[in-house]
């Protein structure tokens, strides 16, 4: 597996950004039935450790090979096939009226496209029997879900006709997960691709895959309220009550951050308003007021974030009142 950070030059838009972050997981060596099951089950209980549920996600599962046979139980010519692989793949992209175009325009006889449309209505394996008899895509599809159940994932997993995952090396199953009750675009996809390493310049290997982006499931998460609380960036944050220069404001942080404490103060003047938003945007647990009578007094008051409570002290005590305060908090 990786999680690197990737790059794509094309227009941003709701839930694809230029700038991204995705987990990658492969299983490679293995044409076993049970590698693709084991991918399909990751990719759901790193969903449901997410917090997330069956009534949230849903990972939907097709075949490559089962469409080529379907696709030839038809009558559609071999060539076609690519291309109508990549027009499936953006059918969920495009308005029904330019899908139905470009279909006519790829698969001009009427019957044929007919019977292509009839297709990719069909609900469960059963209908597919009826389109293509008892084929070995057939039964390896049931086999998978025969082992999801196995699992215990059989709520999260469905048959779905339509995911077709547009790139051309895909060779076998093939699966997206969808937000349930949303429009979002797919959270994850993968499927098997057993000649992809070989076409490189690899030995024969079969593998399978799937990957999931942040953006997508960032916005999922944060609809669900799942999102987890953003880290504390330090622990106090100075506030100056007046222009008093950032003499004794650096040595005051100076003094904190020597005691080990992680501490920030503004890096350039504004009014206190300003001064709060930014300390409760860096996560700070104490605000240190610094300035006014109570410096004139050689003291500072410091405010507890999580409830309010203020209290004034001697400069010379600040440190031992922090941590008494974060020793409370």
């Amino acid at each position: 597996y990786s999680i690197p950070r990737l790059f794509r030059y094309e227009k941003m838009q709701k839930g694809r950004l230029r700038e991204f972050f995705q987990l990658n997981m492969d299983i490679l060596g293995s044409s076993e039935i049970t590698a693709d099951a084991e991918l399909i089950a990751a990719v759901i209980d790193m969903m449901r450790d997410l917090g997330l549920t069956d009534k949230d996600f849903q990972v939907r599962i097709s075949s490559r090979t089962l469409l080529e046979e379907c696709f030839a139980a038809v009558g559609l010519p071999l060539e076609r096939y690519a291309a109508l692989y990549a027009l499936l793949d953006r059918k969920n992209k495009i308005s029904p009226e330019a899908y139905d175009k470009d279909l006519a325009d790829l698969i001009p006889e009427d019957d044929l496209r007919a019977k292509v449309n009839s297709l990719f209505t069909v609900e469960t394996l059963d209908d597919i029997t009826g389109i293509a008899g008892s084929t070995s895509a057939l039964a390896t599809l049931r086999q998978l879900f025969s082992l999801l159940d196995t699992y215990g994932m059989q709520s999260f997993a469905g048959f779905d006709i339509n995911i077709v995952r547009g790139l051309a090396y895909y060779t076998g199953i093939v699966f997206e997960v969808f937000a349930l009750g949303t429009t979002m675009r797919a959270i994850a996809g993968g499927g098997r691709y057993d000649k992809l390493v070989e076409l490189y310049g690899g030995p024969p290997t079969p593998a399978v895959g799937f990957a999931a982006g942040d953006v997508v499931l960032g916005d999922l998460l944060a609809e669900k309220g799942l999102l987890p609380p953003v880290r504390s960036r330090c622990t106090v944050f100075i506030v100056a009550l007046d222009d008093t220069g950032f003499d004794g404001i650096i040595g005051m942080t100076r003094t904190i951050r020597n005691a080990g404490i992680a501490c920030e103060f503004p890096l350039r003047k504004s009014g206190v308003g300003k001064q709060l938003k930014q300390a409760d945007a860096t996560g700070a647990k104490l605000t240190l007021f610094y300035g006014g009578e109570e410096l004139v007094n050689g003291e500072v008051k410091i405010k507890r974030m999580a409830d309010g409570k203020e209290q004034t002290v001697a400069i010379a005590d600040c440190i031992d009142t922090i941590n008494n305060l974060l020793h409370k908090s």
